[in-house]
């Protein structure tokens, strides 16, 4: 009997009546091990429900839906699975199978409830525990989900997908690390289950670690080859490495697994533009919009291509061309962004989600291109028009930070007019939603979105300067700061101690003022503080134009950087036409214009001669004591609060004992010099305990720290992470300590640390988009009185001769920030036969080796044969900025 024949047979004996010989052939064909589909199944379950059999036709009806769900009929597979428990509401496994195909449906919430159904009926069901912790993470309740996924495992503990999918959801916390330890737990239980090791590169991603990230989606591809989800994952960590065309290689095998799916097409369109290729890439994010029209990442990313693609076109002969074979109007408008972008708004429904995203989209492009316009009001207007129209669709109660993101951009445009009523209405309601926010985000969610909305924060500083508030403005700004630095240092949980003005003056004296500056997304605001000001003096300038300014000299200042910082470990004589070294020095006195230094220095009587600078953001990342005059003694304070502790803590100057930690990590550089600079330190200082090489382990660094040395002396790499700043650290013989680390320190007897290290004062690398909290922060908040580190590598050699006669001043009775000015005026006016002559003495230090005094005494000779034929006055190479600028020293001075 054929099988079509065997199933009519069935079904008319059925229609006859005749059901008892209608499930003896559906028995038979079922110990036959017959294929049983959907039809087989609802036949089964009819004949079973006419026979009075409830249980025999729950279980075919549930059978049923499953089959349904297999082929996709998701809601037939619904209908089907009601009518399982409608039979026999017991049936956990008909429950559990119905929330499922209600996942599918995208019926989260019913899910759910569906879900629970099972597991009060069986509350050993460890596949409905996780299926409902699936259902909970689609619906955004991932802490429900986690605690879903846990009662599962704790079940059935070798459930390697339960693993797995609590994996995921710990990685949508930003609880990454214990994600990777989910999903090697899931791998463990099954080493060949791709989608784990695609999941658990995922996590690595998120962590940073994207070389062992790419590795773990390679094995992904290795289990199952056309897993197209893992070549798109793998596509993404090579893109973060810089692989651009490996990552465009990773997209495009993807699609061929695979060509429906719009997040591949979108993340192809990012690799190509990050290729330069941006007509390819154009036409990627036009197949992801093809595939999801209301995908409006894509048509973001595609109008900011356009962008680019415009300002790198327009010098070239055949551009009309181009947008002629293209016919993209964008191109041919003034703002190719700003049309990219609105060339969106008929493709999707008016009023939607996607059209609210776009709107809020175009109003942050119109601020950002009003920067750039004579008359920027009519760029003003549009965003106010755009926000408006996102204001009601994207909710405060369905999208909250969206809507937040449209509060911003309000307060921005309505400040741009100087309509501080309107600015300050949307800041009130935003500030209330920031709160609500913020105090429910998972702590390791608060960083994501801390930075997310740092200008948030920012703006209010520039309403209170609108309401002719100084005083308040101040305030205000030095308790973002505060909490910031806070918040950081002691993992986002303690609340932040923050002056008052009138307790701030305590720290301006007659020869000392501050100067603090604020950098929000629009405005760059000095605040001048002196002896005897009841509120501070706000330099009168163009706030607005100034930050504008200080934006661009920051975003070339950082690229140069970045590609300076790139090549360091080559040979430092191939770095010297870097144009990052190169254009230094014109690049210091653009700055010194842009911040108006003289007109600064103008407000300034002739009695001032400390200055206390406190900057924001990226203001860290460069040498603001080098564009004052000699008149002035700089020191930098993270905020004013911390330098009120510190004055509080009156201490002596002594730098005796001191605990001189001397090139822990000798494995990775040899560095002859700064050998030579602990040595000849060692020999000033005479009571010194020397941690050399190997010896300076993690742990006896961290001990030798806590007793009651008055100076450290640390010469070795350093390093400032701008993804997580605390754990910016300091590399020993063994490990890492981290800025976490030395602020839970009780540092209090220390007069000065001195950080000889690479990149111990701040990046170049990343856009600080808040508060800069580096080791110089942690060691000050941890009770050092001073700490000297550097903006760059310096140059060995140069960085030895700056830190030995530093020493020699400090020793010579000058307080920390006299003899760092002294050490720095020094070297950028020193000749070469005076050098020499120097080098000499210090070779002569009885405490010196024979080996470090002969090295001294050869390199005073090498530097005499430098100056050959140059005038015996005329400075060496070390004048230049290069050498001396990036030495700082934060604290009491």
């Amino acid at each position: 009997m054929g099988e079509q024949n065997w199933l009519a047979e069935a079904r008319e004996l059925f229609q006859q009546g005749k059901s008892e010989a209608a499930l003896e052939i559906l028995k038979e064909k079922m110990q036959q091990e017959a294929t049983f589909g959907v039809d087989e199944w609802e036949l089964l379950g009819c004949v079973f429900q006419s026979l009075e059999n409830s249980e025999g036709a729950a279980v075919s009806f549930d059978n049923c839906g499953n089959a349904l769900s297999d082929l996709g009929r998701y809601e037939e597979a619904v209908t089907s699975h009601d009518r399982a428990v409608a039979i026999n509401p017991d049936d956990y496994q008909a429950w559990s199978n119905r929330g499922n195909a209600l996942s599918n449906l995208g019926r989260y919430e019913e899910a759910v409830t569906s879900h629970d159904r099972a597991i009060a009926i069986n509350p050993d069901d460890y596949l409905a525990w996780d299926n409902r912790g699936n259902a909970l993470s689609n619906l955004g309740r991932y802490e429900e989900a986690v605690t879903s996924h846990n009662r599962a495992i704790a079940i059935n503990p070798d459930y390697y997908q339960a693993w797995d999918n609590r994996g995921i959801v710990l990685h949508c916390l930003g609880r990454c690390e214990e994600a990777l330890t989910s999903h090697d737990q899931a791998i463990a239980i099954k080493p060949d289950h791709y989608r784990a090791w695609d999941n658990r590169g995922s996590a690595l991603h998120c962590l940073g670690r994207c070389e062992e990230a790419l590795t773990s989606h390679d094995q992904a591809i290795a289990i199952k080859p056309d897993h197209y989800r893992a070549w798109d994952n793998r596509g993404s960590a090579l893109s973060r490495l810089d692989r651009h065309q490996e990552a465009l290689t990773s997209y495009n095998q993807a699609i061929t697994i695979n060509s429906d799916d719009c997040l591949t097409w979108y993340n192809r369109g990012n690799a190509l533009s990050d290729l330069g290729r941006y007509e390819e890439a154009v036409t990627s994010h036009d197949r992801a919009i093809a595939i999801n029209p209301d995908y409006y990442l894509a048509w973001f990313n595609r109008a900011t291509t356009i962008c680019t693609w415009s300002i790198r076109q327009l010098s070239s002969t055949d551009f009309m061309s181009t947008i002629q074979k293209r016919s993209i109007s964008a191109l041919q408008q003034p703002e190719p962004h700003i049309a990219a972008l609105q060339e969106a708004l008929p493709h999707l429904a008016e009023s939607s989600v996607s059209w609210a995203q776009i709107h809020l989209a175009i109003g942050d492009a119109c601020l950002k291109h009003s920067r750039a316009q004579q008359n920027p009001s009519p760029y003003w207007r549009d965003a106010i028009r755009s926000y408006q129209a996102a204001y009601p669709i994207l909710s405060a109660q369905k999208f909250p930070e969206d809507h937040l993101s449209v509060l911003q951009g309000l307060i921005r445009a309505h400040l741009a007019f100087e309509d501080i009523p309107n600015a300050r209405t949307f800041q009130q309601e935003g500030q209330q939603l920031f709160e609500q926010l913020r105090a429910a985000k998972p702590k390791a969610l608060k960083p994501t979105f801390e930075q997310k909305f740092a200008s948030f924060t920012q703006l209010e500083i520039d309403l209170l300067i609108g309401d002719q508030k100084p005083t308040a403005a101040l305030e205000q700004a030095e308790f973002y700061k505060n909490r910031c630095l806070t918040w950081i240092l002691h993992d986002w949980q303690n609340s932040p101690e923050s002056p008052s003005y009138a307790e701030i003056k305590a720290l301006v004296k007659p020869q000392t003022a501050i100067l603090y500056w604020h950098l929000s997304i629009d405005s760059l605001t000095t605040f001048i503080l002196m002896a005897g000001q009841d509120e501070p003096i706000i330099l009168s300038a163009d706030r607005r134009k100034q930050a504008q300014r200080l934006q661009q000299w920051l975003s070339t200042y950082n690229s140069q950087y970045r590609s300076y910082a790139n090549q360091k470990p080559k040979a430092d004589k191939h770095l010297v036409n870097h144009p990052w070294r190169k254009s230094l020095e014109n690049q210091l006195t653009k700055l010194r214009e842009i911040l108006q230094i003289d007109a600064i220095s103008a407000q300034l009587p002739d009695t001032i001669q400390n200055l206390i600078l406190v900057p924001h953001r990226d203001l860290h990342c460069v040498p603001l004591q080098a564009l004052f005059t000699e008149q002035f003694t700089c020191t930098f304070l993270p905020s004013l609060h911390i330098g009120l502790r510190l004055e509080a803590n009156q201490r002596s100057q002594e730098i005796i004992p001191l605990l001189n930690v001397d090139d822990p990590q000798t494995e990775q550089s040899e560095m002859p010099f700064a050998r030579i600079e602990s040595a000849v330190i060692q020999g000033l200082v005479k009571d010194a305990t020397p941690i050399q090489g190997q010896n300076a382990s993690l742990e006896k660094v961290t001990s030798e720290l806590q007793k009651p040395y008055k100076a450290f002396h640390f010469t070795g790499h350093g390093a400032y992470n701008a993804q997580n700043p605390s754990a910016s650290a300091l590399g020993l013989a063994d490990g890492l300590l981290t800025a976490k680390q030395i602020y839970q320190l009780n540092l209090s007897s220390y007069q000065l640390v001195c950080l000889a290290a690479c990149e111990t004062a701040l990046t170049g690398k990343e856009g600080i988009p808040d508060e800069y909290v580096g080791l110089a922060s942690a060691f000050v908040k941890a009770g050092a009185a001073n700490v000297l580190s550097t903006l760059w590598p310096v140059d060995e050699i140069a960085s030895a001769w700056m830190m030995i006669r530093f020493y020699q001043s400090l020793l010579a009775g000058q307080p920390p920030a006299t003899a760092l000015k002294t050490a720095q005026a020094w070297l950028q006016t020193v000749s070469h036969p005076a050098l020499a002559d120097w080098i000499t003495q210090v070779s002569q230090l009885p405490e010196l080796s024979p080996l470090t005094s002969d090295r001294l005494k050869a390199r005073a000779q090498n530097t005499l044969e430098e100056g050959g034929t140059m005038e015996p006055t005329q400075p060496t190479q070390y004048a230049h900025p290069y050498y001396w600028a990036a030495f700082t020293l934060t604290g009491r001075g």
